[in-house]
């Protein structure tokens, strides 16, 4: 990991009280997700779905594993170096899938077992503030982060990723169904492939792919998984009207400068219409909570008298 992405991770740590909330979590003045379109010169595989680095690897799976063994014990952790190390790494892991900005985003995405980059910044928080507090011996502030990485799905992302990890020929984690997307190839830099799909992101990928052979591979800029993919399409539909090209998913991005695009503001658009609309799905492990409440709510609003 580069020390731009550690250092937007930490830069992201800063909040506004008066910010409206989802899911409890505020929304931020400032993101530090990937802005631009990535290099053109790597046209082997897309951008996000690169392997998982070998020189990291090792590190991460310990520091996983070593976190895991922290929360399962479920008391503050002691301030040593191996501790603190762990939460470090774990932090920086967990951020790529917020940042979007790395060539295996989506690739940490998948082994962490696809959370949302939403929840991935919330978690990256927590375990900012329980490193923090754990270093300042700060008792109580540290039990209440712990509390807090239990309530983002940390446990289960990181028993997903060491899974994977230890064993990824034959482990099978079952792909969430029901995405926006945001594909890109480098062979069209200056456009972007945007939509929803009932199926996964790969599969999207792979229909693209087919229907375009000469272009090199699709990356992923961005993807949220959808409640209600026919509703999240009309949302989505309506945020990309001022950029589409006329050609099937292809849509228009704004140039920037030394070849590249904007890929930013786009983004924010789509997510914050997804949020609005209570369409964007915190982590697989939240959808049912999710679609249980949005029932609920659904069926308390009085029908509209005849």
């Amino acid at each position: 990991m580069s020390i731009e992405s550690i250092q937007a991770i930490q830069s992201a740590d800063g909040h506004n009280d008066d910010l409206p909330t989802f899911h409890g979590m505020r929304f931020f003045q400032k993101s530090f997700k990937r802005a631009f379109t990535p290099p053109v010169d790597n046209r082997n595989v897309g951008f996000g779905l690169f392997p998982a680095s070998r020189d990291v690897g090792p590190l991460r799976a310990s520091a996983v594993s070593h976190m895991l063994e922290l929360l399962d014990r479920n008391e503050v952790p002691a301030k040593t170096a191996d501790n603190l190390m762990a939460m470090a790494v774990v932090r920086q892991l967990v951020g790529e899938v917020f940042l979007e900005g790395s060539f295996d985003w989506f690739t940490t995405s998948y082994h962490l077992g696809q959370p949302s980059g939403r929840l991935a910044l919330q978690a990256s928080r927590s375990l900012a503030a329980l490193r923090e507090h754990v270093v300042s011996g700060s008792h109580e502030q540290a039990a209440r982060a712990m509390a807090d990485l239990a309530r983002w799905a940390v446990p289960e992302m990181l028993d997903t990723y060491l899974l994977l990890d230890q064993d990824p020929e034959t482990v099978e984690i079952e792909d969430a169904v029901g995405w926006a997307y945001m594909l890109w190839t480098p062979d069209r830099p200056g456009l972007a492939a945007i939509g929803v799909t009932n199926d996964t992101v790969m599969d999207e990928i792979e229909n693209l792919q087919a229907d375009y052979r000469s272009l090199a591979p699709f990356g992923v800029l961005s993807a949220w998984q959808v409640v209600d993919p026919d509703l999240a399409a009309s949302i989505v539909e309506n945020e990309l009207i001022f950029a589409y090209t006329g050609e099937d998913v292809f849509h228009d991005l704004p140039p920037h400068e030394n070849g590249k695009f904007e890929i930013l503001s786009l983004k924010e658009r789509i997510e914050t219409s997804l949020v609005s609309a209570n369409q964007l799905v915190l982590s697989p492990w939240h959808l049912e909570e999710q679609i249980a409440t949005e029932q609920a709510a659904e069926d308390a609003t009085p029908s509209p008298s005849m």
